[in-house]
């Protein structure tokens, strides 16, 4: 039916009055289903924009008002127990998330998903530090009410998960983890294996054969992973990880982009002064003069390390290798060009399949938890080269 015969019928003697409109005399009006009325409105469906323009124009000439409605609908769901479908999912995330490509970018992968399938977003934070009742006492009424139909959680997250599943108003509604494996909710990962066992073939073929992995405890799924890379190259050609393969634990901040140096000093210029973590990284490579190459949890902790070896007369990559991990923080030269080798995490798109997973799984087209991995990518810039001479 053209838009113009639709809105024509409108007049009609036995059109209902606006305060008693339903979806039902709206489809009856247009001539389609309620189903496909509701798509329209509520963005439950799929259906051409042409279609759902004509609709929407038709429920605002007869003066639908889909909030008394919704009320209505829910009191009613709630009553036969039926679950209610808000079109809101929540994301936990750092609160600074704007200022880190590793948070931001799955962010606007989620925002994309969202969009297209008319779902809003809503960011929470969440300190893996504090006590579950800490936590609890936090959350916004949203989760308690049951607005939120899901949720997505990027970084440790140690408590949340079990806190968002003694609510009544959450309950068990789907769960998406990025980066974190989880046998408790669906989890969209990267391949964090075969992007180390990649860079260590790769400082294999330079002629290292010690190296350094540098790792945060909490971490321990994901340190697992890169170290198993890496084990695995090693082996490969030949090699005891036990006897070429090191690890160290280095202060947290270090992750930290917002304060690592993302310049190379000009020549003869000072390096900038990284202090935290030097009186434990640079004895241990002083004890261990063997070691020609290092693997950096992220990339800001290479370019911290960066500056910090400088300043105690060690060159990168003359002296020592270094190997980011995410592409998200570069070292840049006077002409912009980044000189960090990395492991580069596909953090867009990890975003839109973590979205994509937990809509899935909110509106039954997936009935189980699911484990996704995504591939990375080895990019190999200026920090890497053959080892010192002895």
């Amino acid at each position: 039916m053209k838009t113009e015969q639709i809105i024509s019928t409108i007049t009609r003697p036995d059109t209902p009055t606006p305060k008693s409109i339903t979806i039902r005399d709206i489809a009856k009006v247009c001539g389609v289903g309620k189903t496909t009325v509701g798509a329209a409105i509520y963005g439950t469906g799929r259906i051409s924009e042409q279609k759902r323009a004509d609709i929407l124009r038709v429920a605002e000439e007869m003066g639908y008002d889909p909030a008394l409605q919704t009320v209505a609908r829910r009191l009613g769901l709630q009553k036969s127990q039926q679950r209610i479908l808000n079109h809101v999912l929540a994301y936990f995330t750092e609160l600074d998330f704007t200022f880190g490509a590793y948070a931001r970018e799955p962010y606007r992968g989620i925002a994309a998903v969202c969009h297209r399938e008319r779902f809003a977003v809503l960011l929470t934070e969440n300190d893996d530090s504090i006590r579950p009742a800490d936590i609890l006492a936090g959350l916004p009424g949203t989760f308690a009410r049951g607005d939120a139909d899901g949720a997505i959680m990027a970084g440790h997250q140690g408590h949340l998960l079990d806190v968002l599943r003694r609510i009544p108003g959450f309950g068990d509604r789907p769960v998406v983890r990025l980066f974190h494996p989880s046998p408790d909710a669906s989890c969209v990962l990267s391949d964090d294996q075969t992007g180390t066992a990649d860079a260590t073939r790769h400082l294999l073929a330079l002629g290292h054969r010690h190296f350094l992995h540098l790792y945060m405890p909490i971490e321990s799924a994901i340190v697992i992973n890169r170290v198993n890379g890496i084990q695995e190259a090693l082996t490969e050609a030949g090699l005891d990880p036990a006897a070429q393969l090191s690890g160290l634990d280095l202060p947290p901040l270090l992750l930290t982009p917002q304060t690592a140096p993302h310049v190379l000093p000009r020549q003869g210029a000072p390096a900038q002064e990284v202090t935290l973590g030097a009186d434990i990284l640079l004895p241990y490579l002083h004890a261990h003069p063997e070691i020609t190459a290092i693997f950096c949890e992220n990339d800001a902790m290479a370019l911290h390390l960066w500056h910090m070896l400088l300043n105690a007369g060690l060159h990168v990559p003359g002296d020592i290798s270094l190997i980011g991990f995410d592409d998200t923080d570069g070292m840049v030269d006077g002409t912009g060009v980044n000189h960090l080798t990395t492991i580069r995490l596909p953090l867009y798109d990890m975003g839109v399949a973590a979205a994509d997973l937990l809509i899935q799984r909110i509106t039954g087209q997936l009935t189980e938890d699911e484990h996704r991995v995504l591939p990375v990518e080895f990019i190999v810039r200026q920090s890497t080269a053959p080892p010192r001479s002895r």
